[in-house]
């Protein structure tokens, strides 16, 4: 972590702790532990299944070597054990899809989808000072509510623990990202989510899956629709990108205040303008606990919206002229890039508060594409090297952030980034 000495931050310049989601989830424990007396056997073992995620995610944050496949292999094996310890499973999403989960294998599928899908998930959406320790909040504060109307007392004092632990993150990490959730915190917590609500499930038959979608909707259906996203374009499932919704709200703000998208200001305001959009999914969970069809109705009209909502916002920023907003500074206009072909690859990349600036373009038609990278007050870093397409330039800009760090591509003079060999491209 000492790159990140050199890296430009939001408001502070030394290095911030990946380690706010371990803080959490210790607290969570201790007071857990304390209060074991009053707390069902299956809730304890449920939450203490969430230990395998957690290592492997702290060991993420701290040795920056676990893959997202091996992260999301510790979630499915968090997922087997936490079933296997209590024997719950999610129950059937309708009434007359019974007789299908009636066979052992649907049930434990569908938990593993469920509990894996929500860690990795929660992981997805920690790109934004206090975006996910907000939904956090939120989804548990829902689970609470609904456990008061099923009567589950340790289930109500759990949410509540799991939601002042949160608390406490927030206020280091929203608005100046004192600290950082990290892999740790964001896996373990979704784990924890998970089987709060699958528990609750499991005790109270007249719950219903369906509102607990509700609750989990806002994590669940930004993951589900960058699936989607990236199958209908063609692009690797497990390719990481900036078309998050989180990322799409930041360039709205920047369009609509006219700031640059790396401007500090505007990673905690976007999180501002997105609370009522995953606050209100949980909101509906809550009302519609034990209405099966309503809630069903519910997720109809959010998916919907969610999806009309994007492609919109995406159409709004595909309406400017991309060359202004992307070429504003003065440096690049009088280097005459005003009529670069900018690639659509382009844009603002978020990582851990930092906000990069990526432009990828190219003078001519038939020339090479030129990488170039910006974040907040610093000059614009023109890399050396020209790449024959626009997504090569966009891979290497990818494996020098997760090599390097994030300092390495800010201009800062003591980085000098990774050298890679030039790759050998199949022919088309």
């Amino acid at each position: 972590m000492l790159a990140d000495t050199a890296a430009q931050q939001a408001l502070h310049s030394k290095p911030t702790p990946r380690i706010g989601g371990a803080a959490v989830l210790l607290s969570f424990a201790v007071v857990l532990f304390l209060n074991r007396a009053n707390i069902e056997t299956d809730l304890l073992l449920a939450m203490l299944a969430g230990l395998v995620i957690f290592v492997a995610g702290l060991k993420e944050d701290i040795c920056r070597n676990v893959s997202p496949r091996s992260r999301l292999l510790a979630a499915m094996i968090s997922a087997a054990v936490a079933m296997g310890l209590t024997a719950e499973f999610v129950p059937s999403l309708l009434p007359q899809l019974d007789p299908v989960f009636g066979f052992l294998l649907l049930p434990v599928l569908v938990t593993l989808i469920w509990s894996s899908g929500t860690c990795h998930a929660m992981n997805l959406i920690d790109g934004l000072n206090g975006l996910s320790s907000s939904y956090a909040m939120v989804a548990s504060s829902a689970i609470v509510v609904i456990a008061m109307q099923t009567g589950d007392v340790d289930v109500q004092f759990t949410g509540l623990v799991l939601c002042a632990a949160l608390l406490g993150f927030f206020l280091l990490n929203w608005p100046f990202a004192k600290i950082f959730m990290g892999d740790a915190g964001a896996y373990a917590i979704g784990h924890a989510l998970a089987w709060l609500g699958i528990v609750l499930m499991a005790r109270n038959p007249q719950l219903s899956p369906l509102a607990m979608l509700l609750v989990l909707f806002w994590p669940v259906a930004d993951t589900a629709f960058s699936i989607m996203r990236r199958w209908m374009l063609k692009k690797a499932i497990n390719q990481p990108d900036r078309m998050h919704f989180h990322h799409i709200m930041i360039r709205l703000l920047a369009r609509l205040t006219g700031k640059r998208h790396s401007d500090p200001d505007l990673n905690p305001l976007a999180t501002l303008a997105l609370m009522p959009f995953f606050a209100a999914p949980a909101v509906l969970g809550v009302v519609f606990w034990n209405s099966p069809l309503l809630a069903l109705l519910a997720l109809v009209v959010f998916t919907a919206l969610f999806m009309l909502s994007y492609w919109a916002a995406v159409g709004v920023l595909a309406t400017r002229k991309a060359s202004k907003p992307l070429l504003a500074e003065k440096p690049l206009a009088q280097a005459g890039l005003a009529t670069a072909d900018v690639s659509a690859l382009g844009g603002m990349y978020v990582k851990e508060a930092v906000s990069i600036d990526v432009r990828i373009m190219r003078m001519t038609p038939q020339g090479p594409w030129q990488l170039i990278t910006q974040s907040g007050a610093r000059a614009d870093r023109k890399w050396s090297r020209h790449f024959r397409t626009d997504e090569e330039a966009w891979l290497f800009f990818l494996r020098t952030v997760e090599v390097d760090g994030v300092a390495s591509v800010l201009g800062d003079p003591k980085i000098v980034p990774f050298k890679q060999p030039e790759p050998q491209l199949q022919a088309s």
